[in-house]
């Protein structure tokens, strides 16, 4: 397990940070040339630069809110709903809350996913997945005795 603060499921998430960072860069850097003169009356009006920093960034946001979120409620006797539909290629963000003291309930994994958390009590915990092209991704307890999908339909 890397020690780094990398978790599994995170590789999918760079190349969106990087292309926001890099949208926020550019932003910084042009709002900092403009601060630092004074302005013209032909800088008075938006320019092309302007334009395109702005567009840039809403398609990144826009992917990134886009999930569809479902409550999910950890129980002692499993997962409530145990099985959540989606569409083929879905992008979802299930979020488990642990209700119950079980210890078997404390962790969550989504082998397919190469998916590991902790679930502490009474505390969402946000799980991005993108639902396989047919069948099912499936979640259980560290222990795998609650188990629960999402199932594509």
């Amino acid at each position: 397990m890397p020690r780094c603060g990398y978790k599994p499921g995170m590789k999918r998430l760079i190349p969106l940070a990087f292309a926001v960072s890099m949208s926020a860069g550019l932003a910084c850097t042009e709002e900092s040339a403009e601060t630092s003169k004074p302005p013209s009356s032909a800088e008075a009006t938006p320019s092309a630069a302007d334009a395109p920093v702005a567009e840039a960034a809403p398609p990144a946001e826009k992917s990134a809110t886009a999930a569809r979120e479902i409550a999910i409620e950890v129980k002692q006797d499993g997962y409530h709903p145990a099985e959540v539909k989606a569409q083929p290629g879905e992008e979802v963000v299930l979020v488990f809350t642990r209700t119950s003291e079980s210890r078997c309930a404390e962790k969550l994994v989504v082998p397919a996913a190469d998916v590991e958390r902790d679930l502490p009590l009474n505390e969402p915990v946000r799980v991005e997945l993108t639902a396989p092209a047919s069948g099912q991704l499936a979640f259980a307890c560290g222990m795998d005795m609650l188990q629960g999908a999402l199932v594509v339909h």
